[in-house]
């Protein structure tokens, strides 16, 4: 797995996605419990399901939601791998559905 920086003042990114060209990427090299040195006896399945959880959030950015202030929300904004394993998946709020139709 490939670490991701979009820019070399970058630590790292768990993803992105353009709000105008249509094009995202993310890695799951962020979500595996190995990367912080946890050992999780279910990690095949918490690393997939984390890293659909991005993937389904970059999706959102194409297709022109940013991230949401007013619910816990698909489209909240992640600061670390410990902030997304804790506050576990999530679905997009009633304002960002709206927004989709």
């Amino acid at each position: 797995m490939k670490d991701l920086y979009p820019q070399p003042s970058w630590s790292f990114c768990f993803g992105w996605a353009s709000f105008t060209e249509g094009v995202g990427a993310f890695s799951f090299c962020r979500y595996d419990p190995e990367w912080d040195g946890i050992d999780d006896p279910n990690r095949e399945q918490n690393l997939l399901m984390r890293g659909c959880h991005i993937m389904c959030h970059e999706i959102g950015h194409q297709f022109g939601l940013r991230h949401c202030i007013y619910y816990e929300c698909l489209m909240n904004g992640i600061m670390s791998a410990e902030e997304q394993r804790d506050g576990g998946i999530r679905l997009l709020c009633p304002v960002c559905h709206k927004k989709l139709k």
